[in-house]
């Protein structure tokens, strides 16, 4: 079914993979909180879900800081 709708879409060079790290961003900006992520997506190990996200909480505090000033 997904393949399907990727192909009726026209869709490139996207996988369910993205949805899950959408998922984990989303949640990341709305709470803030890199543990909540952890736990959402099952990683075990903190530094996994550091890795990806914490670029997100660094635009975002760089947005902040901006915004402050």
């Amino acid at each position: 079914m997904w393949s399907r709708f990727i192909v009726e879409a026209e869709i490139k060079n996207f996988t369910v993979h993205d949805l899950r790290r959408t998922a984990g961003s989303l949640l990341l900006k709305h709470k803030g909180n890199l543990k909540a992520v952890q736990k959402f997506l099952g990683h075990k190990d903190i530094a996994t879900t550091a890795r990806v996200y914490t670029p997100i909480l660094n635009d975002d505090l760089r947005k902040d800081l901006n915004e402050a000033f």
